[in-house]
Protein backbone atom coordinates (compact mmCIF):
# COMPACT_ATOMS: atom_id res chain seq x y z
CA UNK A 1 0.00 0.00 0.00
CA UNK A 2 1.20 3.51 -0.83
CA UNK A 3 0.66 5.94 2.06
CA UNK A 4 0.98 9.70 1.74
CA UNK A 5 1.88 10.71 5.31
CA UNK A 6 1.27 14.31 6.34
CA UNK A 7 3.44 14.49 9.43
CA UNK A 8 6.72 15.66 10.92
CA UNK A 9 9.33 12.98 10.26
CA UNK A 10 11.67 13.73 13.15
CA UNK A 11 12.03 13.01 16.87
CA UNK A 12 9.94 13.54 19.00
CA UNK A 13 7.02 13.87 16.59
CA UNK A 14 4.57 11.08 15.95
CA UNK A 15 5.08 11.29 12.19
CA UNK A 16 8.46 9.58 12.57
CA UNK A 17 7.00 6.68 14.54
CA UNK A 18 4.11 6.27 12.09
CA UNK A 19 6.49 6.29 9.12
CA UNK A 20 8.69 3.59 10.69
CA UNK A 21 5.64 1.51 11.63
CA UNK A 22 4.21 1.71 8.11
CA UNK A 23 7.53 0.78 6.52
CA UNK A 24 7.99 -2.17 8.89
CA UNK A 25 4.58 -3.39 7.73
CA UNK A 26 5.76 -3.28 4.11
CA UNK A 27 4.00 -0.10 3.00
CA UNK A 28 5.59 2.54 0.77
CA UNK A 29 5.55 5.95 2.44
CA UNK A 30 5.86 9.48 1.05
CA UNK A 31 6.11 12.20 3.71
CA UNK A 32 4.95 15.80 3.42
CA UNK A 33 5.98 17.95 6.37
CA UNK A 34 3.21 20.28 7.64
CA UNK A 35 5.89 22.50 9.20
CA UNK A 36 6.32 23.91 5.69
CA UNK A 37 3.05 25.78 6.32
CA UNK A 38 4.63 27.86 9.10
CA UNK A 39 7.08 30.75 9.26
CA UNK A 40 8.32 33.06 12.02
CA UNK A 41 4.99 34.87 11.67
CA UNK A 42 3.30 31.85 13.22
CA UNK A 43 5.34 31.86 16.42
CA UNK A 44 3.79 32.80 19.71
CA UNK A 45 2.88 35.60 20.52
CA UNK A 46 2.89 36.98 16.95
CA UNK A 47 0.50 34.30 15.73
CA UNK A 48 -1.93 34.96 18.57
CA UNK A 49 -2.08 38.64 17.64
CA UNK A 50 -2.54 37.88 13.93
CA UNK A 51 -5.29 35.34 14.64
CA UNK A 52 -7.22 37.94 16.63
CA UNK A 53 -7.03 40.40 13.74
CA UNK A 54 -7.40 37.98 10.84
CA UNK A 55 -8.06 34.31 11.69
CA UNK A 56 -6.99 31.86 9.02
CA UNK A 57 -4.47 29.31 7.85
CA UNK A 58 -0.75 29.51 8.75
CA UNK A 59 1.26 32.15 6.90
CA UNK A 60 2.91 29.76 4.38
CA UNK A 61 -0.11 27.52 3.92
CA UNK A 62 -0.38 28.19 0.17
CA UNK A 63 3.18 26.91 -0.37
CA UNK A 64 2.58 23.85 1.79
CA UNK A 65 -0.69 23.12 -0.03
CA UNK A 66 1.07 23.28 -3.40
CA UNK A 67 3.78 20.88 -2.19
CA UNK A 68 1.17 18.48 -0.82
CA UNK A 69 -0.93 18.42 -3.97
CA UNK A 70 2.15 18.00 -6.17
CA UNK A 71 3.30 15.07 -4.02
CA UNK A 72 -0.14 13.45 -4.16
CA UNK A 73 -0.26 13.74 -7.95
CA UNK A 74 3.19 12.22 -8.42
CA UNK A 75 2.92 9.54 -5.73
CA UNK A 76 -0.64 8.32 -6.35
CA UNK A 77 -1.37 7.20 -2.77
CA UNK A 78 -3.80 4.51 -1.72
CA UNK A 79 -4.27 6.32 1.61
CA UNK A 80 -3.66 9.87 2.81
CA UNK A 81 -2.80 9.75 6.52
CA UNK A 82 -2.24 12.83 8.69
CA UNK A 83 -0.85 12.84 12.23
CA UNK A 84 -2.70 15.91 13.41
CA UNK A 85 -3.85 18.38 10.82
CA UNK A 86 -3.54 21.86 9.39
CA UNK A 87 -5.51 20.83 6.29
CA UNK A 88 -8.54 22.93 5.36
CA UNK A 89 -11.65 21.69 3.57
CA UNK A 90 -10.61 22.92 0.12
CA UNK A 91 -7.35 20.98 0.35
CA UNK A 92 -9.14 17.83 1.47
CA UNK A 93 -11.68 18.10 -1.34
CA UNK A 94 -8.89 18.57 -3.87
CA UNK A 95 -6.96 15.59 -2.46
CA UNK A 96 -10.05 13.40 -2.75
CA UNK A 97 -10.65 14.45 -6.34
CA UNK A 98 -6.99 13.93 -7.28
CA UNK A 99 -6.37 10.60 -5.57
CA UNK A 100 -9.71 8.97 -4.67
CA UNK A 101 -7.78 7.76 -1.60
CA UNK A 102 -9.35 7.58 1.87
CA UNK A 103 -8.50 10.64 3.98
CA UNK A 104 -7.44 9.55 7.46
CA UNK A 105 -6.42 11.63 10.48
CA UNK A 106 -4.90 10.54 13.77
CA UNK A 107 -5.93 13.49 15.91
CA UNK A 108 -2.85 13.96 18.09
CA UNK A 109 -4.29 17.19 19.54
CA UNK A 110 -7.89 18.22 19.93
CA UNK A 111 -9.18 20.21 16.93
CA UNK A 112 -11.45 22.00 19.43
CA UNK A 113 -8.54 23.39 21.47
CA UNK A 114 -8.28 27.01 20.23
CA UNK A 115 -4.70 27.33 21.49
CA UNK A 116 -3.43 24.84 18.92
CA UNK A 117 -6.21 24.58 16.33
CA UNK A 118 -8.13 26.94 14.05
CA UNK A 119 -11.60 27.38 12.53
CA UNK A 120 -10.22 26.03 9.24
CA UNK A 121 -9.27 22.72 10.90
CA UNK A 122 -12.71 22.42 12.54
CA UNK A 123 -14.53 23.25 9.30
CA UNK A 124 -12.54 20.54 7.53
CA UNK A 125 -13.68 17.76 9.91
CA UNK A 126 -16.66 16.67 7.76
CA UNK A 127 -14.30 15.87 4.86
CA UNK A 128 -12.21 13.25 6.66
CA UNK A 129 -13.21 9.64 5.95
CA UNK A 130 -11.66 8.36 9.18
CA UNK A 131 -10.70 10.19 12.37
CA UNK A 132 -8.93 8.24 15.10
CA UNK A 133 -8.53 10.03 18.42
CA UNK A 134 -6.61 9.17 21.61
CA UNK A 135 -9.16 11.07 23.72
CA UNK A 136 -12.56 9.51 24.35
CA UNK A 137 -14.01 12.78 25.61
CA UNK A 138 -13.85 14.34 22.14
CA UNK A 139 -15.63 11.50 20.27
CA UNK A 140 -19.22 12.80 20.65
CA UNK A 141 -18.26 16.23 19.33
CA UNK A 142 -16.15 14.77 16.52
CA UNK A 143 -19.13 12.66 15.44
CA UNK A 144 -21.22 15.82 15.19
CA UNK A 145 -18.83 17.07 12.50
CA UNK A 146 -17.36 14.01 10.80
CA UNK A 147 -19.57 11.95 8.51
CA UNK A 148 -17.00 9.17 8.38
CA UNK A 149 -15.70 6.69 10.93
CA UNK A 150 -14.65 8.13 14.31
CA UNK A 151 -13.08 5.84 16.90
CA UNK A 152 -10.81 5.77 19.94
CA UNK A 153 -7.18 4.81 19.37
CA UNK A 154 -4.82 5.42 22.31
CA UNK A 155 -1.27 6.65 22.09
CA UNK A 156 1.48 4.05 22.28
CA UNK A 157 5.25 3.80 22.26
CA UNK A 158 7.95 3.38 19.64
CA UNK A 159 10.37 0.53 20.52
CA UNK A 160 13.05 2.24 18.43
CA UNK A 161 12.83 5.34 20.66
CA UNK A 162 11.41 4.26 24.01
CA UNK A 163 13.43 1.71 25.97
CA UNK A 164 15.53 1.74 29.15
CA UNK A 165 18.89 3.46 28.81
CA UNK A 166 21.45 4.38 31.44
CA UNK A 167 24.08 7.11 31.45
CA UNK A 168 27.41 6.13 29.88
CA UNK A 169 29.62 7.96 32.39
CA UNK A 170 29.44 9.12 36.00
CA UNK A 171 29.54 12.74 34.83
CA UNK A 172 26.60 12.17 32.53
CA UNK A 173 24.71 10.38 35.32
CA UNK A 174 25.23 13.31 37.69
CA UNK A 175 24.01 15.73 35.05
CA UNK A 176 20.68 13.98 34.47
CA UNK A 177 20.03 12.58 37.97
CA UNK A 178 16.89 13.82 39.74
CA UNK A 179 14.42 12.80 42.40
CA UNK A 180 11.48 13.96 40.31
CA UNK A 181 11.28 14.71 36.58
CA UNK A 182 8.53 16.11 34.40
CA UNK A 183 8.83 16.25 30.60
CA UNK A 184 6.29 18.45 28.86
CA UNK A 185 5.10 21.99 28.39
CA UNK A 186 4.14 24.04 31.42
CA UNK A 187 0.51 24.85 30.64
CA UNK A 188 -1.01 27.34 33.12
CA UNK A 189 -3.18 24.64 34.71
CA UNK A 190 -0.06 22.57 35.41
CA UNK A 191 1.56 25.28 37.51
CA UNK A 192 -0.36 24.42 40.74
CA UNK A 193 0.97 20.86 40.43
CA UNK A 194 4.56 21.61 39.47
CA UNK A 195 5.32 24.74 41.51
CA UNK A 196 5.03 23.05 44.96
CA UNK A 197 7.40 20.34 43.72
CA UNK A 198 9.85 22.93 42.42
CA UNK A 199 9.76 24.84 45.73
CA UNK A 200 10.30 21.76 47.89
CA UNK A 201 13.80 21.87 49.40
CA UNK A 202 14.04 18.16 50.13
CA UNK A 203 13.65 16.87 46.55
CA UNK A 204 15.66 17.57 43.40
CA UNK A 205 13.29 18.42 40.53
CA UNK A 206 14.14 18.65 36.84
CA UNK A 207 11.67 20.09 34.32
CA UNK A 208 12.08 19.63 30.56
CA UNK A 209 9.96 21.45 28.01
CA UNK A 210 8.66 24.91 27.22
CA UNK A 211 6.81 27.79 28.91
CA UNK A 212 8.46 27.52 32.33
CA UNK A 213 8.21 31.26 32.83
CA UNK A 214 5.44 31.41 35.38
CA UNK A 215 7.33 31.28 38.70
CA UNK A 216 10.95 31.63 39.85
CA UNK A 217 10.92 28.07 41.24
CA UNK A 218 9.87 26.61 37.88
CA UNK A 219 12.52 28.60 36.04
CA UNK A 220 15.22 27.34 38.43
CA UNK A 221 14.26 23.73 37.74
CA UNK A 222 14.12 24.01 33.95
CA UNK A 223 16.73 21.91 32.16
CA UNK A 224 15.95 22.58 28.50
CA UNK A 225 14.37 19.96 26.25
CA UNK A 226 14.62 16.16 26.30
CA UNK A 227 14.47 14.30 22.98
CA UNK A 228 15.78 10.96 21.80
CA UNK A 229 18.58 9.59 23.98
CA UNK A 230 18.30 12.50 26.43
CA UNK A 231 14.62 11.63 26.92
CA UNK A 232 15.52 8.05 27.84
CA UNK A 233 18.41 9.13 30.07
CA UNK A 234 16.47 11.64 32.18
CA UNK A 235 13.66 9.11 32.70
CA UNK A 236 16.13 6.37 33.61
CA UNK A 237 17.99 8.66 36.02
CA UNK A 238 14.87 9.94 37.83
CA UNK A 239 13.39 8.29 40.89
CA UNK A 240 9.91 9.53 40.01
CA UNK A 241 8.52 10.53 36.58
CA UNK A 242 5.40 12.71 36.66
CA UNK A 243 2.61 12.28 34.09
CA UNK A 244 0.15 15.17 33.73
CA UNK A 245 -2.61 15.20 31.12
CA UNK A 246 -3.38 18.26 28.99
CA UNK A 247 -6.73 19.62 30.15
CA UNK A 248 -7.15 21.98 27.19
CA UNK A 249 -7.18 18.88 24.98
CA UNK A 250 -9.60 16.96 27.18
CA UNK A 251 -6.96 14.24 27.57
CA UNK A 252 -7.49 11.09 29.59
CA UNK A 253 -3.92 10.03 28.88
CA UNK A 254 -0.91 11.39 26.95
CA UNK A 255 2.05 10.04 25.01
CA UNK A 256 4.13 9.82 28.20
CA UNK A 257 1.52 7.46 29.66
CA UNK A 258 3.05 4.71 27.48
CA UNK A 259 6.54 6.09 26.86
CA UNK A 260 7.55 6.50 30.53
CA UNK A 261 7.05 2.85 31.58
CA UNK A 262 8.46 1.66 28.23
CA UNK A 263 11.66 3.48 29.22
CA UNK A 264 11.67 1.58 32.52
CA UNK A 265 10.77 4.55 34.73
CA UNK A 266 8.47 4.68 37.75
CA UNK A 267 5.37 6.65 36.79
CA UNK A 268 3.35 8.89 39.10
CA UNK A 269 0.35 9.79 36.98
CA UNK A 270 -2.67 12.03 37.26
CA UNK A 271 -5.74 9.97 38.08
CA UNK A 272 -8.06 9.63 35.08
CA UNK A 273 -10.46 6.94 33.92
CA UNK A 274 -8.12 6.02 31.08
CA UNK A 275 -5.07 5.76 33.36
CA UNK A 276 -7.07 3.51 35.68
CA UNK A 277 -8.04 1.41 32.67
CA UNK A 278 -4.46 1.06 31.42
CA UNK A 279 -2.69 0.38 34.74
CA UNK A 280 -3.39 -1.47 37.96
CA UNK A 281 -3.06 1.21 40.64
CA UNK A 282 -0.10 0.87 43.04
CA UNK A 283 1.09 -2.16 41.10
CA UNK A 284 1.93 -0.82 37.61
CA UNK A 285 1.68 2.93 38.28
CA UNK A 286 0.75 5.27 41.13
CA UNK A 287 -1.94 7.94 40.79
CA UNK A 288 -2.63 11.31 42.41
CA UNK A 289 -5.75 13.47 42.52
CA UNK A 290 -4.43 16.89 43.57
CA UNK A 291 -1.20 18.89 44.00
CA UNK A 292 -0.75 17.96 47.67
CA UNK A 293 -1.11 14.25 46.95
CA UNK A 294 1.37 14.59 44.10
CA UNK A 295 3.90 16.24 46.42
CA UNK A 296 3.37 13.69 49.21
CA UNK A 297 3.69 10.66 46.93
CA UNK A 298 6.68 12.12 45.07
CA UNK A 299 8.45 12.55 48.41
CA UNK A 300 7.54 9.04 49.55
CA UNK A 301 8.66 7.19 46.42
CA UNK A 302 11.78 9.32 45.94
CA UNK A 303 13.26 7.67 49.05
CA UNK A 304 11.62 4.22 48.75
CA UNK A 305 13.63 2.54 46.02
CA UNK A 306 12.39 -1.06 46.47
CA UNK A 307 8.73 -0.04 46.20
CA UNK A 308 9.16 2.17 43.15
CA UNK A 309 11.43 -0.31 41.35
CA UNK A 310 8.88 -3.08 41.72
CA UNK A 311 6.14 -0.82 40.34
CA UNK A 312 8.38 0.36 37.50
CA UNK A 313 9.13 -3.25 36.52
CA UNK A 314 5.43 -4.14 36.52
CA UNK A 315 4.59 -1.01 34.51
CA UNK A 316 7.26 -1.90 31.96
CA UNK A 317 5.86 -5.41 31.54
CA UNK A 318 2.31 -4.06 31.32
CA UNK A 319 3.12 -1.74 28.43
CA UNK A 320 5.70 -3.77 26.50
CA UNK A 321 3.93 -7.09 27.03
CA UNK A 322 0.75 -5.95 25.27
CA UNK A 323 0.06 -4.60 21.73
CA UNK A 324 0.92 -0.97 22.54
CA UNK A 325 3.51 -0.10 19.88
CA UNK A 326 2.78 2.31 17.06
CA UNK A 327 2.99 -0.65 14.70
CA UNK A 328 0.00 -2.05 16.60
CA UNK A 329 -1.78 1.30 16.38
CA UNK A 330 -1.17 1.58 12.63
CA UNK A 331 -2.58 -1.91 12.06
CA UNK A 332 -5.73 -0.95 13.94
CA UNK A 333 -5.99 2.32 12.04
CA UNK A 334 -5.74 0.69 8.62
CA UNK A 335 -8.24 -2.03 9.58
CA UNK A 336 -10.80 0.70 10.20
CA UNK A 337 -10.60 2.10 6.68
CA UNK A 338 -13.48 -0.09 5.53
CA UNK A 339 -15.51 0.08 8.74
Amino acid sequence: MKVLLVGIDSVPHLGKSFKSALQRAGHTVQVVNPQRAYTFMDRWPVRRLIQRISPGNPSAYALFRALLLRASSRFGPDVVLATGSVLDQDTLKTLRNHTRAPLVMYSTDSPFNPAISSPEVVNALPYWDVIATPRRASIPKLKEYCRGNVFYLPFGYDPELHYPEQAATQKEKERVRSDVVFIGGCDPDRVPYLDPLARAEDIKVHLYGGYYRFTPALRRCKRGYAYGRTYRLVLGAASVAICLVRRANGDGHVMRTFETPACGAFQLAERTEEHEEIFVENREAVFFDNPQELLDKARFYAVNAPARRKIAECGYRRITGAPNTYSDRVKTLLKNLDS
